[in-house]
Formats: C-alpha cells, structure tokens, sequence
C-alpha cells in the first residue's frame, strides 16, 4: 500500500506539473484546491489528510516544498508494517501485469492513453490544438489512475507508465516542429515582405531608360524649336519683302499699262497731229517733232552731241518713254517672281523643321508620359503590396508571440513530467527526487522566436514632369523661343493630374499631397 500511496502522489505531482504548464487549464478544471489534499483519495491515505501538501504547480516557480512531506512518507512506511499490506511493487514495473480476465477489457485508463498516444501518429498535423488534445487525453488518464476509476489502485502502473513515455517522447519534437513552423513562417512572411522593396527597386530600374529617353528627347526637342524660331523669322521677313516688290511691281506695270493706252491710241495721236489755225508751220512741225521723236538737244544747228532715247530716237520720245515703262515693269515683275520663290523655299524650310521639331514634342511627350504612368503603376504596387503583406505579417507574429509563451510553458511542463517519469523509473519516488525535479530548470532559449525587424515604408517618388502639367509646361515649354512655341500637348492618359494646392476657403494649415493607391477608390457619402 506504501507503493501504491507512492504511486498516486507521483500521478498527482506529474498532473499538477502539467496543470501549471498548461495556459488553458486551471485548477478548478478538475476540481482541485491549491492545497492538493489527498482526503479524496482511498482509506489507506487518510492520514495524510491533515498534513501541510506542498503546491505541487510551485515546481513550475522552483520554490522550496514543506518540509511536512518527509513526515508524511515516513508515517507511510509505517504502515507498510500491516499483515495487510498489499504486495510488495517489483523494482521493473515496465512490464503492465494484465487486466482482471473476468473482465475481459483493458482498463479505461490506458485506453485513453493509448488513444493519447494514437493522436501522435507522425501523420498527424502537428498543431497547439492536436497537441492540446493528446495532454487533455492524458491528463484525463491520469486523473483515472489517481481517483481510482482503474487498474492504477490495485495493479502496477508500469504498462501506463511506459506509454506516458511514448507520448513524451513523440509530444517534444513536434514542440520542437511547431517552434521551427513558426519561424519558418515568419523568415517567409518577411521574405515577402522584402520583395515587395526588391520589385519596387526593380521597376524602378526598368522605368529609368523611359526618363533618360524622354530628357534626349527633350534636347533635341529645345534645340529643334530655336531653329525653328530662325527659319520663321527668316520666313516672315521674306513674306514681307515679297509684299513690298508686290506693290512695287502694280505700281510699274501700272504706269506701263496706262503709256500704252496714251501711245496706242488713234484719237490721241490724231489730236496730236491736227494743226490748230494760228499754229505756224515750223510751230507745227516742231511740236509733233518734240512730242513723237523726243526733245532736240543738239544745238540749233545739231553741233551737240548727248545720248539718244531707248528704240534709237530721242529721248523722251513717245518710243523712248514707252520701252522705260514697258523695262520698269517688267524689271518688277521679274523681282516680285523672284522673291515669291525665295519665300515659298523658305516656307517649305520652316514647315519641314516645324514637322521635325513636332515630332521630338510628341516622342518627348510620349516618353514622359510612359516614365510617369510606369512610376505611378510601381509605387502603387508597391504600396499595396507593403501594407497587406506587413499586414498579414503583424497577424502571424501576434500569434506567434501567443503560441511561443504557450509553447515554452508546455515545454517546461513536459520536462518536468519528462523528470518525474525518469525518477519514478526503478518502482520508487521520494521528497529528494521530486524537489530535485521542482528546482530544476528548464531552458527555452531554443524555442525563443527570432522576429524579423519589419522594413520601414519608404515614400516613393512620383513624377510630374509629363503632359499637360503646369511642371512640365514650366520645364520644357517656357524656356522655348517665343516664335516657337510648340503645339498643344495631349494629356497622359494613364496619369492624371491632381492639383495640390489647397481650395479657396480652407484652413491656412492645410497641406495637400499625392498618396498612391491601387486598385480603385470610392471616398463615400460625405458629411457636411
């Protein structure tokens, strides 16, 4: 009965033990006061109700037990005197002695350690809550054993003994197993967290070459328009000069065409041949001379030499005069012609170098815009990769956290039980070993989770040099000569513009800025 007595106080210490451990169970769970008195136990341990019982759960606290749990040992090998004492406990107990035969069935007790143990098959998912159940299974075992609900009051317990070994055995590697889960999970989530910097880098890298093509462009397109300032000055100054030889020309030709109506006409000439009554004959003569032929400068006597008209008559004569109008205009028209010429080549020249230099304005156009849309589509993503990744991170690690604190007091109660089983091993239990299993530490320091530092959120840099923006018409269009201007930019399709500055009427402290967003946005119903 000693053994026996010995027996049940190890079961209760191994339960309190694991009790303590548990975070889920309590002392009241099983009905229990903190003084774990042994009143309801058999007769045989009624002297041991009055006494001072250690706190078993204190092994968890490494405090000292009552010195009072000597005595009560010593009073039981007392009583092991009785003739009716029950049969001394051989020294290997790992051998269970069999169930009564009139039964016919093994006792409830092992039965449920054996489903215990059956709940640690290596197939098994290896989760707190499997886990959980196996020690549920196993302290409802060994509460049976203790109550005496089973072979434990009348029978060796090596055979119960021995399968609460195996289920120790498998149980503490996958604590194990479920620690290095867990990490794992974490250096994953963190991993693709990182990722989510590396993709942004890397986007940031593919859309540089759009920037470095849309600045080429943008030379080129400055330097194209400045030329085609020049070609359009040179261009409006020949215009007007073709204006002015225009008006030069009329004039001329003009004149010519109204000699020629004088000259050609009949009733003129004949009024200039028609002698007037007192007109004189050398009078008459010398007028149609002087009027047809040209002025006589030669001297009265032709002694004076001067150069004729144009036709070989005089000059000024009708002839002569005729052919100076007739030269005049022609000369004008010929210049005019020329000049029309010389301008339509230099309009040719400007529309040619204006089409160019449109065309460096729609490349520059479409490269600033494809840098843009590609920095607005990365820092997007980016964005919303960073929060539901670190998201779904702070999940995992707050019940990680959860599950370690959990895990390192179920490890400290398997290796005190672990203690306990290991001291009870030759068929005997004394105070020694079992403060000996209390003061004992247990380290966890391998179940201590290492928490990856989760990166900080960078701002990510958008552009606003692209399309239709006041930025980019101040950077690229501003600069240009004002006789090139360039054409009207389309607006990029993929970036919109969003004005920062604050509406009229909003507080002076109000600041506005751009936030990136992915997917698409619906503020809601506002609240006036």
């Amino acid at each position: 009965m000693v053994m026996t007595s010995k027996m049940m106080f190890l079961v209760l210490s191994i339960f309190a033990i694991k009790a303590s451990a548990s975070l889920d169970a309590s002392v009241g769970k099983f009905g229990l006061s903190e003084a774990w008195e042994f009143d309801h136990l058999n007769d045989e341990a009624k002297p041991l109700a009055n006494a001072s019982k250690p706190k078993l759960s204190l092994i968890e606290t490494d405090e000292d037990a009552d010195p009072a749990k000597k005595d009560d040992d010593e009073s039981i090998d007392a009583a092991s005197d009785s003739p009716d004492q029950a049969p001394a406990m051989p020294s290997k107990f790992l051998a269970m002695q069999p169930a009564d035969p009139a039964s016919g069935s093994v006792p409830k007790s092992l039965e449920s350690l054996s489903a215990a143990l059956g709940g640690q098959d290596s197939g098994a998912a290896n989760t707190a809550q499997s886990r959980k159940m196996t020690t549920a299974s196993m302290e409802a075992a060994i509460m049976e054993l203790m109550s005496g609900k089973s072979a434990f009051g009348a029978t060796p317990m090596g055979g119960s003994v021995q399968k609460i070994v195996d289920i120790l055995t498998k149980t503490m590697p996958k604590v194990k197993d479920a620690h290095k889960a867990d990490q794992d999970e974490l250096f994953n989530l963190d991993r693709q967290l990182g990722k989510c910097f590396s993709s942004r880098d890397g986007s940031l890298r593919a859309a540089a070459p759009w920037n470095v093509k849309y600045k080429k462009e943008s030379n080129s397109h400055k330097r194209c328009r400045g030329d085609e300032a020049v070609r359009h000055t040179s261009k409006t100054s020949c215009l007007a000069e073709q204006a002015a030889k225009y008006q030069v020309k009329v004039l001329k030709c003009n004149f010519f065409a109204s000699e020629s109506r004088n000259y050609g006409s009949t009733f003129n000439n004949r009024e200039i041949v028609t002698k007037t009554a007192s007109e004189t004959v050398e009078g008459y003569i010398g007028r149609i001379s002087s009027t047809i032929c040209g002025k006589h400068d030669h001297g009265r006597n032709g002694q004076r030499k001067i150069t004729g008209g144009w036709g070989g008559g005089l000059a000024k004569g009708m002839f002569d005069k005729y052919l100076r109008a007739k030269h005049a205009c022609e000369v004008a028209t010929s210049e005019y012609n020329k000049k029309v010429r010389e301008c339509r080549e230099k309009i040719h020249q400007y529309n040619v170098k204006k089409a160019k230099c449109n065309s460096f304005q729609v490349d520059m156009d479409a490269r600033s815009c494809k840098h843009a849309i590609l920095l607005k589509d990365t820092c997007e993503q980016y964005a919303g990769c960073y929060m539901s990744r670190r998201k779904a991170f702070e999940i995992v690690q707050a019940q990680v956290k959860m599950e370690e604190r959990d895990r390192k007091a179920e490890w400290r109660g398997l290796r005190r039980i672990s203690c306990l089983i290991g001291a009870f091993a030759d068929g005997q239990i004394n105070d020694k070993e079992i403060d000996a299993c209390k003061a004992k530490g247990v380290s966890t320091d391998h179940l201590t989770i290492k928490y990856p530092v989760i990166p900080v959120f960078t701002k990510c840099e958008t552009t606003k040099l692209y399309p239709a923006t006041g930025a980019y018409k101040r950077v690229e269009f501003a600069p240009l000569p004002t006789l090139a201007k360039g054409q009207a930019s389309v607006p990029c399709s993929g970036v919109e513009e969003i004005p920062t500055r604050p509406m009229k009427g909003s507080p002076k402290t109000c600041r506005c800025s751009r936030v990136t967003l992915e997917g698409h946005y619906h503020a809601g119903p506002l609240v006036m």
